[in-house]
């Protein structure tokens, strides 16, 4: 008896996904002027998903301004030290802030987009603001190729509204003012989700600025 093919889900809330991880693909549904910034964090997520510290904010004169770091810069190690959470960083700049470590100069190995790049930087304070990535743990091979054929991409895609986006490049050329369906790997769902729980949620204005500026950081990756 041959096997049913299974349903992708759609996800359009925070209360429709699971706490589990989920091992296969969904749609997440999103407003359309957050669609490029979604896609742009979900890629930068898996690539840099065991280390790695999106820069959301630079202050204007200070110490990471001066070296050239500006938003959406993923901030990869610091002196050779991986960078895994925003307390890491904290640590190593105020480690270099004694005696002969102070003096000399510091590398930060970064990326900018699909670029490698390299900031010099005394220790102490940097002046910014930063957001890890979505996930930290192993994740399952994306599966684009089978959500793609399930939706029928090619012929039926039309049909499927609100229209489901896949790349950086579609995200860009969709209506801002239509919501779309970007496709995500199961396990980045839930933390998807918790992003636009607090962008479009009230009552929580710290953790909407950061989860704003994330999204305005992401987008500066592409």
């Amino acid at each position: 008896m041959p096997h049913s093919r299974r349903k992708i889900r759609v996800f359009r809330s925070w209360e429709d996904c699971p706490p589990r991880a989920i091992r296969d693909s969904v749609l997440v549904e999103v407003p359309g002027k957050w669609a490029h910034s979604f896609v742009s964090l979900i890629e930068a997520s898996q690539e840099y998903r065991h280390a790695g510290l999106m820069v959301t904010n630079v202050g204007p004169g200070s110490q990471a301004a001066r070296a050239g770091i500006a938003r959406g810069d993923v901030l990869l190690r610091y002196e050779g030290q991986e960078l895994e959470s925003a307390a890491a960083l904290r640590g190593l700049t105020r480690a270099y802030t004694q005696g002969a470590a102070a003096r000399k100069p510091l590398k930060i190995e970064a990326a900018r987009g699909k670029e490698d790049v390299e900031f010099e930087v005394r220790g102490g304070h940097l002046g910014i603001t930063v957001s890890p990535m979505l996930h930290r743990s192993k994740t399952f091979a994306s599966r684009w190729k089978r959500v793609l054929r399930q939706l029928g991409v090619g012929q039926s895609a039309q049909k499927v509204i609100p229209r489901v986006v896949h790349t950086v490049e579609e995200a860009r050329r969709h209506n801002p003012g239509d919501r779309a369906l970007v496709i995500v790997p199961g396990e980045l769902a839930r933390p998807v989700l918790g992003v636009l729980r607090a962008v479009e949620g009230t009552g929580f204005r710290k953790r909407k600025h950061r989860a704003k500026s994330l999204l305005t950081a992401a987008r500066r990756t592409a």
